[in-house]
């Protein structure tokens, strides 16, 4: 299981480059695990419902099933979300004007 905010700046969505602190794009992560756990390739795509109005955030989540073990790979993206932190947590970057607001938004990613 995964959650990941599309405006992260401590692992950005897209990967990170650096040589030494680099990190891969968060699809390139999921695709890992989906092939290590050997679930299915099409993941099931579901909305998660807005519960905190106007926060400025939308969670999909991605369910990849199917795999050894009956194993499943699940990512939770969190559109506009910048605050690297579990859900329901505070931003770990308290210069983030978003972080106290968009805290509520990952706990709609209740699992």
């Amino acid at each position: 299981m995964a959650f990941n905010g599309t405006d992260d700046t401590f692992v950005p969505f897209n990967g990170n480059p650096d040589p030494v602190y680099g990190t891969l794009p968060v699809q390139s992560s999921i695709a890992l695990w989906v092939g290590i756990d050997r679930c299915g390739n099409e993941p099931e795509v579901s909305a998660i419902p807005q519960s905190i109005p106007d926060d400025g955030t939308t969670v999909t989540r991605y369910t990849y099933a199917n795999g050894i073990g009956g194993s499943v790979v699940v990512s939770y993206v969190i559109e506009h979300f910048s605050g690297h932190t579990w859900p329901g947590k505070r931003s770990a970057n308290p210069s983030d004007p978003k972080g106290v607001a968009q805290q509520r938004s990952t706990q709609r990613a209740r699992f």
